[in-house]
């Protein structure tokens, strides 16, 4: 059986998987567990506020952008699609 060599490669590979869990791994300052797990550490996010007319216009040409993208990657996917049924047809035949 020649299977020992990959055996030995999910060994290792639970080994390196181990040794990175946060209860292992080394601190940046010390033993400064609290600022692994604590959750009230991290700021809170700051917004900018945009007026009315500014946030409907941004949201217009997001929706414009996905849109757009949608269309292409609808397009992509009946282009694709149309050559592997020719190519399938062509096999069969």
């Amino acid at each position: 059986m020649s299977s020992a060599g990959h055996v030995q490669d999910m060994i290792n590979r639970l080994k390196l998987s181990k040794a990175q869990k946060p209860s292992n791994r080394g601190k940046f300052k010390g033993n400064a567990r609290q600022a692994i797990y604590d959750q009230n550490s991290a700021k809170p996010l700051k917004f900018k506020n945009l007026e009315p007319k500014a946030e409907k216009e941004l949201l217009l040409q997001i929706r414009k952008e996905l849109h757009s993208k949608r269309r292409r990657e609808l397009w992509i996917a009946s282009v694709a699609s149309i050559i592997l049924l020719s190519l399938l047809m062509l096999f069969i035949l």
